[in-house]
């Protein structure tokens, strides 16, 4: 009797333990759908990537996300039961039991709560330092535990429901539940429509940096004829240098530049200019980083994070690390763009991110960055040099090639914070005017500076004989696509004599480096290489936005309520033929037109476009590209 006794009482906590499991489950399934409405309901509400979408799609959006948080989470919940089946202690296992619901809940309350301090009164986890973040980590430990009180407050209510059940039911439930929502995931996941080649070659490739600083102007470089001596180091190795002297960006923004000079394509082509704007469709794996990478490089990315992001760009499968983080083929931002709608892929990313920038800032793993802050004030957040270096580092301890995209942030304006005194001695750098060209000038020597560390480091190494280095920028000063920026290859061989007089453009980058590699350039890359002798000038055709704005996070955005067709995010387009400009503003259908600055060449011989002409190319490239385009609105550009 005492042993059928034992029995009976084994069966019952046995009878109680799933029960509450079960009801664990269905609490965690709960806070994911109230976790994912408030942050759907965030992000619906602000410029995002959603912005584009119908409320159709942003709903589908919300419950696929869901149901894919929800399976996760649930299937986790499951193997935490089974694994304290195997915890003898009884404290542990109820300690357990409703934490996943509890994190969960926790983590959406500290984001409403940063919100609403943030939006009122200006502060929040971003902003704070070491005491603050001590009181931020303690109070998300309270949240934590009295969310798990009232999960289990309120679960020991509803268990004498769930306890009626048959007990093979609720083992099937235990199971099931997970199951179940794994199943509802499937009509949803897709797998990637790009294949790429495979290639096993024994060829030697040399290492590949390029090499691009934020808002430079090639005539304000002493290389390109400067009065000033703002780049005496690349004056001192110009025999080893091949240069366009007339180069411009086909973005007068960060993303679309760098976008741009990574693939080959137009920004129109792929539908990339500002934040949020993100690579979608084949677009995501066709680039050079990607063709690299199946050649046996070794990909790494130093910029500044959220503007020349290449994970928020959407770069699948190109790169192996970004910012000191390493990626992979089976990481979880290419898993997920591999088997998710594009949409519900970059909603993950930006919820988790929201969440994990956070979390990594109050336990201390990581000091969360304020993407205004960075770019607007001193130079420290820029850790330039530190890129320079941390290259350095990654190509002495790699055994094969690699490729390395450098973003240099000490040219960025409209205020400038360098190290140089030489052009700037005098001006009170806290209280300088906006655009100071004396300063801009001494940030262009940090810069030469930085360049000449990365040239010797090479050496040192013994590197340099096997890289290509290339020099350019995203865009002209003030974000332009009208001034002419730089482009210089740095090669101990295999560069022409003489350098490119000739208009070239940032697509043409990514072809030059593959034609210098022996690597055939494929179809979908619009710009032509540089080392062919065929090249030609050709009009240059950029695109711009004048519609951003800032938002709750300091993060610079696109403004929805802009973003219309028939031309969306790009609100004029320019085109340069030889020294003559146009601008097309795409919301008034109006004209301007100018000759560029400190043009390299003359143009006398120059056969230039007809009015017609200039129209006609634009017009084309938008059609092209997808844009209904209403022709008959567009007049000829006046000329006289």
């Amino acid at each position: 009797m005492e042993k059928a006794r034992s029995t009976m009482t084994e069966e019952s906590k046995n009878h109680n333990e799933e029960t509450a499991w079960l009801n664990n489950i269905i609490s965690v399934i709960i806070a994911v759908l109230c976790y994912s409405f408030m942050e759907w309901l965030f992000i619906v509400t602000k410029p995002s990537i959603l912005s584009l979408e119908n409320w159709i799609g942003k709903g589908l959006t919300l419950v696929i996300s869901t149901i894919f948080i929800s399976a996760g989470l649930a299937i986790i919940t499951s193997i935490i039961f089974l694994l304290t089946k195997i915890i003898s202690n009884h404290y542990i296992r109820f300690f357990v039991r409703n934490l996943v619901p509890a994190f969960i809940l926790a983590s959406l309350s500290l984001l409403l709560i940063d919100n609403f301090t943030y939006t009122l009164f200006g502060f929040g986890i971003s902003t704070s330092q070491t005491i603050s973040r001590v009181l931020y980590l303690l109070g998300f430990i309270c949240l934590v535990l009295l969310w798990r009180v009232e999960i289990s407050r309120v679960s020991g209510k509803t268990q004498k429901a769930t306890s009626k059940l048959k007990p093979s039911l609720r083992k099937k439930l235990l199971v099931g539940l997970p199951i179940l929502f794994l199943l509802l995931t499937l009509p949803f996941v897709k797998f990637s429509d790009v294949s790429m080649p495979s290639f096993s070659s024994e060829e030697k490739y040399p290492n590949i940096i390029i090499f691009t600083a934020d808002g430079l102007n090639a005539d304000h470089l002493s290389l390109y004829g400067y009065e000033r001596d703002t780049t005496p180091f690349l004056r001192s190795i110009v025999e080893t240098t091949f240069f366009s002297t007339n180069h411009f960006s086909n973005s007068g923004s960060t993303s679309g530049g760098v976008t741009s000079i990574l693939t080959g394509k137009h920004p129109t082509t792929m539908r990339v200019l500002y934040p949020p704007d993100t690579l979608r469709g084949v677009d995501t794996r066709q680039h050079l980083p990607g063709i690299l990478k199946l050649r046996g490089y070794y990909n790494a990315q130093f910029s500044i994070e959220y503007f020349v992001d290449v994970k928020r760009l959407n770069f699948t499968n190109g790169f192996d690390e970004v910012d000191g983080e390493e990626l992979n083929e089976f990481s979880l931002p290419n898993l997920l763009n591999d088997y998710l709608p594009i949409n519900s892929r970059l909603f993950l990313q930006e919820i988790a991110s929201r969440l994990t920038d956070r979390l990594k800032h109050i336990f201390f793993i990581k000091t969360m960055g304020n993407p205004y802050l960075e770019i607007t004030t001193n130079q420290k957040y820029f850790d330039d040099l530190d890129k320079v270096n941390r290259s350095l580092s990654l190509i002495a301890e790699k055994d094969e090639p690699v490729f390395i995209h450098i973003h240099w942030m000490g040219t960025h304006g409209a205020k400038f914070y360098p190290d140089h005194t030489t052009f700037s001695s005098g001006i009170d750098r806290k209280n300088q005017n906006s655009w100071d060209q004396d300063l801009y000038d001494d940030s262009i020597l940090d810069l030469d500076t930085g360049l000449e560390c990365l040239i010797t480091g090479l050496d040192e190494i013994g590197e340099l004989e096997n890289t290509l280095v290339i020099i350019s920028s995203d865009h002209g000063q003030q974000w332009t696509t009208l001034k002419r920026i730089p482009l210089i290859f740095i090669a101990q061989s295999g560069l022409p004599k003489s350098n490119m007089v000739s208009n070239t453009q940032s697509i043409d980058i990514a072809p030059t480096i593959l034609d210098y590699l022996g690597i055939p350039v494929p179809e979908w890359m619009s710009g032509k290489s540089l080392l062919n002798d065929s090249h030609v000038s050709q009009p240059v055709i950029g695109v711009g936005t004048a519609h951003a704005l800032k938002d709750s996070e300091n993060r610079f955005l696109l403004d929805p309520n802009y973003i219309q067709p028939p031309f969306y995010q790009f609100d004029y387009v320019t085109l340069v033929d030889c020294n003559k400009s146009y601008k097309l503003n795409l919301d008034e259908f109006t004209w301007t037109h100018s000759k560029v600055q400190n043009y390299f060449s003359s143009c006398d011989s120059h056969v230039f476009l007809t009015p017609s002409d200039v129209r006609n190319l634009i017009i084309a490239r938008l059609t092209a590209d997808g844009f209904e385009v209403p022709s008959e609105s567009i007049p000829l550009p006046d000329i006289n």
